[in-house]
């Protein structure tokens, strides 16, 4: 419920700021860009919360449900933290794609929210909006992502003794040190801690959604992440190698249930790509 409350509200913020500004003379041209973007960003930042909410909700509740075998423990936890990003991430551009401006009624018959005619799609349709919506949140979900996976083994590693280095920056400028070198197990020891690659996992399922069921409204998705992925793979070779303890190797057989869901995902993909282009563009 608090998804779609939030969900909700960024409806009426969009609606409430394009009136707002559609009422000013010198703003009418603009009124509906700025309305876009602004909800964009505001959507964004509910999306980075609830993530985080969703997350322990998800643990609480497969612990709860106290399944014998770890392989059902991690299934079930997959399937539910995924099926609430889906909710949290692309709600949405559901909204804009598949139900916006659809139930207006007609002149002299359209229904209203808190006595405000519902919002309406621009003549040309909703595609601009998403597509607007779309970057905004795909641009914004993958900066914000590995930013914080860069940054957070940077504050943790070394125990975040900023002191530490200060010190031995002077000690190496004055003369040599009188301490012995430590070894290199002692070394990694100080690193931060290796944590389980499940956020790496779910970051690049919800990057293929984003690529494959709302292309038609914003080609230039695979380019962007393209680009992160690129990006993100020499960050992610410095941050093991530098930044993070030496993880544990573990034997699998595959990539388990993600399969599965990325097999779900080009099948889902499939028809919502023909309905934003039957009923949402002008194609």
């Amino acid at each position: 419920s608090s998804g779609i409350n939030a969900e909700y509200g960024v409806i009426v913020y969009d609606l409430a700021v394009y009136l707002a500004l559609f009422d000013m003379p010198s703003m009418q041209r603009y009124a509906r860009w700025f309305s876009s973007i602004s909800a964009g960003i505001m959507s964004l930042t509910l999306i980075i919360i609830m993530s985080k909410y969703y997350a322990k909700f998800a643990v609480y509740m497969t612990e709860w449900e106290n399944y014998k075998t770890q392989l059902e423990y991690e299934n079930n936890l997959t399937i539910r933290r995924y099926v609430f990003e889906v909710f949290n991430f692309y709600s949405s551009l559901v909204y804009i794609g598949f139900f916006k401006g659809k139930f207006n009624g007609y002149p002299g018959n359209h229904p209203l929210v808190f006595g405000v005619k519902m919002e309406d799609c621009p003549p040309g349709g909703c595609i601009s909006e998403l597509a607007t919506q779309m970057a905004i949140i795909l641009a914004g979900k993958q900066f914000i992502f590995t930013f914080s996976q860069f940054v957070i083994p940077i504050i943790f590693s070394n125990k975040g003794s900023c002191w530490d280095r200060c010190k031995k920056k002077v000690e190496e400028v004055e003369g040599p040190k009188k301490k012995a070198e430590k070894s290199p197990w002692e070394r990694d020891y100080i690193l931060a801690e290796t944590r389980d690659v499940f956020a790496e996992y779910l970051e690049m399922v919800i990057q293929y959604g984003f690529v494959t069921i709302f292309v038609a409204a914003f080609p230039l998705a695979p380019l962007l992440a393209l680009v992160n992925n690129l990006l993100e793979t020499r960050l992610d070779a410095f941050k093991f190698v530098a930044q993070l303890r030496r993880p544990t190797g573990l034997k699998c057989k595959d990539i388990g249930i993600w399969y599965s869901i990325l097999s779900a995902v080009g099948k889902i993909a499939i028809v919502c790509n023909a309905g934003i282009i039957a009923f949402t563009s002008d194609f």
